[in-house]
């Protein structure tokens, strides 16, 4: 039996890790044959040698802005080939026959199909939307079209971006999904804090884009008092902590600032989602997909989100979420007043919610698309 090989840019759990992870158990679950390569050591990789996947450390060819400078791409000749020498030997060793490179930032599917050519199949599974970035779009356009043999996109929203750099409408949505009986014990164990102080949540990265100064503006603009609500932020910074310090500083300045907390990522989806009331999704641009939305309908927790990219598709407004204007500060304020003020209300999004992730959102659902997908 011939071997998949697969390839993910990061070794952490959010978003397209844990889709990156159940894609590679239900291969593993099937008895297919294959190895994994990750570009660091992390829970990632932890989670995946539990369940006996071979994963091999290595360093990836990762996207990222200053790689089309002269004097990086003169730097990346003797990486180029230490990876040729390392692709070749795991290729022939293992018998790959099919390489899925996930997120578009791994170009070792490019860089394998350009060497291999028809004796491998390329699946290039696209979880980002980029925006403003010039030549790097021409260049991930002219690698779409040119060496991957299948694009997968994660909504309709990474489809239209992926179709537009690469003047090519071939590219097939596989909506992520999430194992919806991991989420029972958080569902049954939920209560509604009635008279209580809800806690409303972001959960993600401290990043520059997902919305936290907008979530604090939006209860500048509400009619809450302190001790009305309680607000956490779940999640840690990027690497290169872009966007950290404004949050802190639109944290210290609100006039809410003793009822925010900042809290690490968690890598439990108990640990996550328990005690939070009411999931907040301010992203200030669109979310390729928006797994916390699933996670959080899945949890029978009542979503709020920007209305644009992923979410849009996810969330029916006023049956399974409520959507509000991308930037509105004003409109987020309403759906948080409105949602906060109606038991009633949650208690019918978390309802209609659980029901759209168990009928579209599953991981079953998901993996099985991606194994059509794969020849698998």
């Amino acid at each position: 039996m011939s071997c998949v090989l697969l390839i993910h840019q990061s070794a952490e759990l959010y978003g397209s890790d844990k889709t990156f992870y159940s894609l590679v158990k239900s291969i593993k679950e099937k008895n297919f044959d294959s190895v994994v390569v990750l570009p660091y050591e992390g829970p990632l990789k932890r989670e995946l040698e539990e369940i006996d996947v071979e994963v091999v450390v290595h360093p990836i060819l990762k996207a990222h802005r200053g790689m089309l400078s002269v004097g990086f791409l003169f730097s990346l000749i003797p990486n180029v080939f230490s990876l040729f020498l390392f692709y070749r030997r795991l290729i022939k060793k293992r018998g790959v026959s099919t390489v899925y490179a996930n997120t578009i930032a791994v170009l070792d599917g490019a860089f394998i199909k350009i060497i291999f050519r028809n004796d491998i199949l390329h699946v290039w599974h696209i979880h980002e939307i980029l925006e403003d970035l010039g030549a790097f779009n021409r260049m991930y356009g002219f690698l779409l079209r040119k060496f991957s043999d299948k694009v997968v996109c994660n909504s309709n929203a990474t489809k239209r971006y992926v179709d537009e750099i690469s003047n090519d409408s071939a590219s097939k949505v596989v909506y992520n999904g999430v194992n919806y009986s991991n989420f029972t014990s958080i569902r049954n164990s939920r209560e509604d804090h009635r008279g209580k102080p809800l806690t409303l949540a972001l959960v993600g990265r401290l990043n520059d884009w997902k919305g936290h100064c907008l979530f604090l503006e939006a209860l500048e603009n509400s009619s809450f008092e302190i001790g009305d609500i309680n607000v956490v932020f779940k999640g840690s910074p990027n690497p290169n902590n872009v966007g950290y310090s404004e949050i802190l500083d639109c944290v210290t300045k609100s006039r809410f600032s003793c009822s925010v907390t900042i809290a690490d990522f968690q890598v439990q989806v108990e640990d996550v989602w328990k005690d939070i009331d009411i999931c907040v999704v301010p992203s200030t641009k669109p979310e390729p997909f928006g797994m916390v939305v699933i996670e959080a309908m899945a949890s029978g927790i009542p979503v709020i989100a920007s209305d644009h990219g992923g979410p849009s598709e996810i969330i029916k407004h006023r049956s399974s979420g409520m959507l509000f204007e991308p930037g509105s500060a004003r409109g987020l304020a309403s759906c948080l007043e409105e949602l906060v003020g109606s038991s009633e209300l949650r208690e019918s999004l978390s309802f209609s919610g659980g029901i759209a992730v168990r009928e579209n959102f599953r991981e079953d659902i998901y993996v099985n698309k991606l194994h059509r997908v794969l020849g698998l």
